[in-house]
């Protein structure tokens, strides 16, 4: 906590803060004119800068800026997770936060309060002190972890890091003056940064809250996908409240378009520059252009707009700031409180005991190239989404059959079948690397049979991110009919130079099996036959859920609830019985439309399987 009046922080020499995170990102910045900008008068890089250091206040403001402590909320967005593949925008969480600097000695520390989709509230504090960091609190609602402490993954650290950066334009000056990094003047009409846009057929309906047993929306979208749906099992199944407001998006696009004259900074570092546009006639550093890597969409523009520049003590600060991640919303912050140069208690950053914080280079890269993606996971609750390679876990269900755990874990848990000619691997996951990891985990478990199929339960990125490596590697994708177009789109994606994966390595065209709406698809096997089964579900248009029948194990996806596996597991003497989800009633539904006998229960999310006993039990039903 602060108090204005303990000691104040030592200040030592400046330490170069922004190197590791532009060596992070590179690439060039591209794209048309913006109508409403010309070309500067010309200027030369000294002069741009000290232009940008008036804009704040002056350079003696910012050279004597130590401390700083700023109130803030902070709503934040995520793609990739609507009810139809390639369509809809997701609000992740809404938080509460508390950041604390000490600039020069490169130490900050961030309290926050996170609600999420499911209106579910953590604290949780992110510690960076120099190279190390450590998360204090509830960080983790999917693994169940009890609150503790814990050190920072070297991603998760870099991610902090850059995200707090892209916040805060003052330290990437510091470190401008500081000549840590490389930098030179870009200037003539602003143009826009490289990377693939979204449009607003894939921001509709844009979800604010999901309620948790229902499984229902509330939504706000446009008159477009409204005559589409309304009066459709599906619309009725999956939308709570309903808003129509064909102008949400364009309002964003309004607010952050790039009026007027710039001159552009821009820096040059390994993986993409970061360029600042400078405002010509304010100095005000307008906004900050780079790019980076989605799972699903490839390399994506990063754009930050600061707005509403307000005087704090001599330093003027953004008290709003919007980003924009592939052209479309996906962070908005607003500042209630700022403190210059605050005075700090001796503790504020000072590292937990218990734990060692290690580093790695290559995870912190990987973590910085897809800063934002991750950044949506972890404030919604789900931290580890297996950025680098994980080591690969196994338990054997049945004679042939495992479900498979990566740790660090992306909170998804994969199926691996052997059959007589092949290999079958149900919900790749996440990232790429993951699938990497399992694909040798096959070749040394399953010798001398190819992976055959990849079966992807639905389009949700934190399901379907990772699959390219196994296309790579030759599998057929066995996908829900209405998910083809939108795999037809990842991946046949050619557009990585950020973060390539293994089909970026080796690309190849992809083979996609459409499950059809009306009717399940058998992979055949004298041993081990795989039926595939279309859902009619809330969650989404593609859901599919995979039976192995000799063997009665129902791999069930994101219709498992996986709470009860938990209270089993750790033994939980309480009665399973209550009001059901809506998402375990479409399972029930979908298992006695099988006809068959399924004696198992695997889920996406959870480690440990359940038995379809327990499972009615949870019902009601027994």
């Amino acid at each position: 906590m602060i108090n204005l009046a303990s000691q104040l922080l030592r200040t030592i020499p400046r330490t170069v803060v922004l190197t590791g995170l532009l060596s992070m990102i590179a690439g060039l910045t591209n794209g048309s004119a913006s109508a409403m900008s010309q070309a500067p008068e010309e200027m030369d890089l000294a002069a741009v800068l000290e232009k940008a250091l008036k804009g704040i206040g002056g350079r003696g403001a910012l050279e004597g800026l130590n401390t700083l402590y700023i109130e803030d909320f902070r709503e934040r967005y995520a793609m990739g997770q609507g009810p139809e593949p390639g369509v809809g925008h997701f609000r992740m969480t809404r938080t509460e936060a508390i950041a604390s600097y000490a600039l020069d000695d490169n130490q900050f520390r961030l309290d926050f309060n996170h609600t999420n989709h499911y209106e579910r509230s953590r604290d949780v504090t992110e510690l960076v002190i120099g190279q190390s960091g450590y998360l204090i609190g509830l960080d983790d609602f999917y693994l169940q972890r009890e609150p503790g402490v814990r050190v920072m993954r070297s991603d998760r650290w870099a991610v902090a890091k850059k995200s707090e950066r892209l916040l805060n334009p003052h330290i990437l000056l510091k470190d401008l003056l500081s000549d840590s990094s490389p930098a030179s003047l870009a200037d003539g009409p602003h143009s826009d940064v490289a990377g693939r846009r979204l449009s607003e057929n894939n921001v509709f309906p844009v979800t604010f809250v999901r309620d948790r047993p229902t499984g229902k929306r509330n939504v706000i979208a446009n008159d477009t996908w409204v005559d589409r749906w309304q009066g459709q099992d599906f619309f009725d199944l999956s939308i709570n409240e309903l808003k129509v407001d064909n102008e949400w998006l364009q309002r964003w696009r309004d607010a952050v378009a790039l009026n007027g004259t710039h001159h552009q900074i821009e820096v040059q570092h390994a993986v993409h520059p970061i360029t600042l546009h400078v405002n010509a006639e304010s100095g005000r550093i307008d906004k900050l252009s780079t790019m980076e890597h989605d799972m699903v969409y490839g390399d994506v523009p990063l754009e930050v707009t600061y707005h509403d520049w307000q005087q704090q003590d001599g330093v003027y600060f953004p008290s709003h700031i919007r980003i924009s991640l592939a052209g479309i919303p996906y962070l908005e912050v607003t500042r209630s409180k700022v403190v210059v140069n605050p005075t700090f208690e001796a503790d504020t950053f000072t590292a937990p005991e218990g734990v060692t914080y290690e580093h790695d280079d290559v995870l912190a890269t990987r973590g910085a190239s897809v800063s934002q993606l991750v950044r949506s996971f972890t404030s919604a609750g789900s931290p580890e989404k297996a950025l680098g390679r994980p080591r690969i876990d196994s338990q054997e269900l049945a004679d042939g059959v495992y479900l498979l755990e990566g740790t660090p874990s992306d909170a998804v848990f994969t199926l691996v079948v052997e059959l007589e000619s092949g290999v079958v691997v149900v919900e790749p996951g996440s990232f790429d690397l993951k699938g990497e990891a399992i694909t040798e985990w096959i070749a040394e478990n399953i010798p001398g049979k190819p992976i055959s199929h990849v079966i992807v339960s639905h389009h949700h990125s934190d399901h379907s991110g990772g699959v390219r490596p196994y296309v790579a590697a030759g599998a057929s994708t066995v996908v829900h009919e209405t998910a083809v177009a939108f795999y037809e789109d990842l991946l046949g994606r050619k557009n990585a130079t950020i973060m390539p994966d293994a089909l970026d390595r080796n690309p190849v065209k992809a083979d996609i099996i459409a499950v059809s709406a009306d009717a399940p698809t058998v992979i055949e096997d004298a041993v081990r036959p795989i039926t595939i089964y279309p859902v009619v579900s809330g969650h989404t248009t593609d859901m599919i859920i995979v039976g192995l029948e000799k063997q009665e194990i129902l791999y069930s996806a994101d219709l498992y609830i996986g709470a009860m596996a938990r209270l089993l597991r750790v033994g939980v003497n309480m009665p399973l019985t209550g009001e059901a989800a809506q998402s375990a009633l479409e399972l029930d539904a979908a298992i006695d439309a099988t006809g068959a006998t399924f004696n198992t229960l695997v889920g996406s999310h959870d480690r440990e399987p359940v038995s379809y006993a327990d499972f009615k039990t949870y019902l009601g039903n027994e």
